[in-house]
């Protein structure tokens, strides 16, 4: 094999890895997948251009996808898989390289579909349905990632615990599906082209579940103008955009039904205490997690849409520091909410080191240590294998915040959070607004003295950060939830009496 990648052209070598690394996977052949990787170090030897370099991350991250397969892990409630972490990270290299948008659409396709499928995998679900609708802005028609949609959403109906809420995420699998199976839809190989009766029975199950029609029409009743002042209307317009609400709904459609913060904890069972007829703790903790999330989302808004100075902020002395610098009430909105997006990660983590009775010392458990064994970084012995999807996906979201490795493999957006987070709370981060044309070339750079960033940079990350943050407390209730489910098991012939809470009316809030 030496001989069929010596002498070729850089474009033919590649070709000759794809079919090296596809023969490989058809025929289960661990040595053809070794001698793969071997293949791609000589070839990371060579002088490759941008777009031949985000191709060969692609090409290892599908021979990764082939060692799972080898060694029967498709389906493995292993949490810690290192051929899965490194598919993971191979596919985000590819994305994030240069060379990513000179590929051809197919294959940008296949790289967000793929990568969607790996985060659905290990139950980060809601960003595996933004990498699918990545793949279909390119190509509407792409078969595959409607497909994979269509499979995740079904996976996200059964998470939840509303009734109402299955029915329009099985609803978005049952029309994802649809969409796969319309004469123009582009599958990329004849290979998956060939499964199509098998998603007509996928559909067909979820037809038997649910009455289509009337979800439907339940979601076209809905077509209705957003209530509320002007001011109202342009927030809750925002929200349903960014996909912010606490809402599994809005992870499906932009509808004025998704426009609610209305997803809570499931029901809870708890020995009863006789002294104190409250509810579980729990229920307050989860409350105060919305509110401060919620707050932090409308402090976000608040600062992307300020166009006039505070009063608060006349005639308090600053200097000129000649960089630009941005200061103001509504950058300190902006602090205020990366700052309070954040904080939501550590308070999970206490969460369920109480749910779950981890063990953790209060004062020392954090998102990052969670999921490990005291002073130790081994996975915990009650969560190692444990058959929670959504508890999993926040593990694994716990990687990109806390993980130096796939940090530096991630999302743009996504990148430096833990930094950022570090430098506004204990040392110097600076914002400043955009340059001008006279100051076009000149850069601003980190210093001893702290970090530094543009505005819209700033921005976005904070976005990003609401959009985890977010996904992180869906996570948290559908953990839950599953939790409770497994739970019931030895709840067998026991008395239980259920506890009806009313809801906290929102005049009550001020």
């Amino acid at each position: 094999m030496e001989q069929n990648l010596h002498g070729l052209s850089n474009d033919k070598a590649l070709n000759y890895l794809a079919q090296l690394i596809d023969s490989a996977h058809d025929q289960q052949s661990s040595e053809k997948t070794t001698l793969a990787f071997g293949e791609i170090a000589k070839l990371e030897d060579r002088e490759l251009a941008p777009a031949e370099m985000a191709l060969l991350y692609y090409f290892r991250s599908n021979a990764w996808a082939n060692r799972i397969q080898e060694q029967g892990d498709q389906h493995s409630w292993n949490w810690e898989q290192t051929a899965l972490q490194n598919q993971l990270l191979e596919l985000r290299r590819a994305l994030s390289h240069e060379g990513f948008y000179q590929l051809d659409p197919i294959r940008r396709c296949q790289i967000h579909t793929n990568l969607g499928n790996q985060l659905n995998s290990i139950g980060r679900f809601i960003e595996a349905i933004a990498s699918w609708d990545s793949a279909l802005a390119i190509l509407p028609n792409f078969a595959m990632a409607h497909i994979n949609r269509a499979l995740g959403f079904e996976s996200y109906s059964r998470c939840v615990y509303d009734p109402g809420h299955q029915a329009i995420l099985a609803l978005s699998a049952y029309d994802a599906y649809e969409c796969a199976l319309q004469p123009e839809a582009l599958f990329e190989s004849e290979e998956n082209k060939r499964l199509k009766p098998k998603f007509i029975k996928y559909q067909e199950v979820i037809a038997q579940l649910i009455d289509v029609e009337r979800v439907r029409q339940l979601l076209a009743d809905q077509e209705q103008p957003l209530t509320g002042t002007r001011k109202e209307k342009q927030y809750k317009r925002w929200t349903l955009k960014n996909r912010l609400y606490v809402n599994p709904v809005n992870d499906a459609c932009d509808l004025p039904i998704a426009s609610q913060d209305v997803m809570t904890l499931p029901s809870i069972m708890e020995p009863f205490e006789s002294s104190s007829y409250m509810p579980p703790p729990i229920v307050g903790f989860y409350n105060q997690l919305k509110q401060e999330y919620v707050s932090a989302r409308f402090l976000l808004y608040q600062a992307l849409h300020s166009d006039a100075t505070h009063y608060s902020d006349t005639n308090v002395l600053l200097y000129n520091t000649l960089d630009y610098p941005s200061y103001g009430l509504s950058v300190e909105k902006l602090r205020a909410a990366f700052r309070m997006a954040y904080s939501l990660f550590d308070k999970i983590a206490f969460g369920l080191n109480r749910y779950l009775v981890l063990g953790h010392e209060v004062h020392r458990v954090s998102f990052r240590s969670l999921w490990y064994m005291p002073k130790k970084k081994t996975i915990h012995s009650k969560l190692e294998n444990r058959e929670n999807w959504p508890l999993r996906g926040l593990y694994w979201l716990s990687k990109d915040l806390h993980d130096p490795e796939f940090q530096l493999s991630t999302e743009p957006e996504a990148a430096e959070l833990a930094t950022i987070r570090n430098h506004l709370e204990h040392k110097y981060l600076q914002i400043h607004e955009e340059f001008t044309n006279s100051m076009s070339g000149r850069q601003i750079r980190d210093t001893d003295w702290g970090h530094h960033f543009i505005r819209s940079d700033f921005e976005a990350k904070t976005l990003r950060l609401l959009q985890l943050g977010r996904a992180a407390l869906i996570y948290f209730c559908a953990a839950i939830h599953r939790e409770e489910q497994m739970n019931q098991g030895g709840q067998e012939g026991k008395l239980t009496v259920p506890m009806s809470l009313d809801q906290w009316e929102d005049e009550w809030k001020f």
